[in-house]
């Protein structure tokens, strides 16, 4: 059994890599993205330290997409949802939706995230600009930064009674269109003795309007300030 789980966790994760590989030697045809979430203790404000190649403007037609194996926040109804209403506007014209096997989840994104804690710990950062400044110096090739303020209120716009959320087991996911038709094929692991399973998706996706925007309001600021306050005489007394 301990076998069968590891080469599973291996593929899973060679095949992130082959995509990953294929997006940096033809941009124009794939684009590889890998999302996961990093601790946000780590970039609390104030901080101190302790003693893509461009496509012109347009996407190419293959979205790799690798996710963290969270149920919550990744693999449920909105997400699958948003990722076929954009091969059905044709944004793009194929996605292929991965997930590694849970405790087998850190990849390259980890160390990103690492060199960035790493330098928090260097490095005085009191202001949102000044967190900019040290994350593009964390790590090379420097990344690229933007404080996203408001968002699409995506939640508000998938109403279908159509879920898409009973994939517990389900790591790999592939959305395309042919006809007019938006199919979500899906299997447990990326084996090529795997058969995958198809479902047609076109009824579910929810029109195409423009959903209302979503302020960033910060939902816990009061309490944040209120933290920061009762740190300001800590602080003060150790001449920070």
């Amino acid at each position: 059994m301990l076998g069968c789980i590891g080469t599973e966790a291996r593929i899973a994760r060679e095949k992130y890599y082959k995509h990953r590989t294929k997006a940096q030697e033809n941009p124009q045809q794939y684009l590889s993205l890998i999302i996961d979430n990093m601790d946000q203790s780590k970039t609390n404000l104030p901080r101190f330290p302790f003693v893509s190649k461009n496509n012109g403007g347009s996407l190419p037609p293959t979205l790799y997409l690798q996710a963290d194996n969270a149920a919550k926040d990744n693999k449920n109804n909105y997400v699958l949802m948003f990722l076929a209403m954009l091969v059905k506007a044709e944004i793009v014209k194929k996605i292929k939706l991965s997930f590694l096997m849970v405790g087998h989840t850190h990849e390259d994104v980890d160390q990103f995230f690492s060199r960035i804690s790493v330098k928090c710990h260097q490095q005085a950062a009191v202001t949102l600009p000044d967190l900019h400044q040290l994350i593009s110096t964390s790590i090379k090739p420097m990344p690229y930064i933007e404080h996203i303020t408001s968002l699409w209120d995506f939640r508000k716009l998938s109403t279908s009674d159509y879920s898409l959320c009973d994939f517990k087991d389900i790591h790999h996911f592939v959305f395309s269109k042919a006809d007019d038709k938006v199919s979500l094929k899906f299997k447990n692991w990326p084996l090529h003795s795997e058969p995958y399973r198809e479902l047609d998706v076109t009824g579910a996706i929810p029109d195409l309007e423009v959903p209302s925007i979503v302020e960033g309001i910060p939902p816990k600021f009061s309490s944040v300030v209120t933290n920061m306050s009762e740190d300001l005489e800590k602080w003060m007394s150790t001449g920070r």
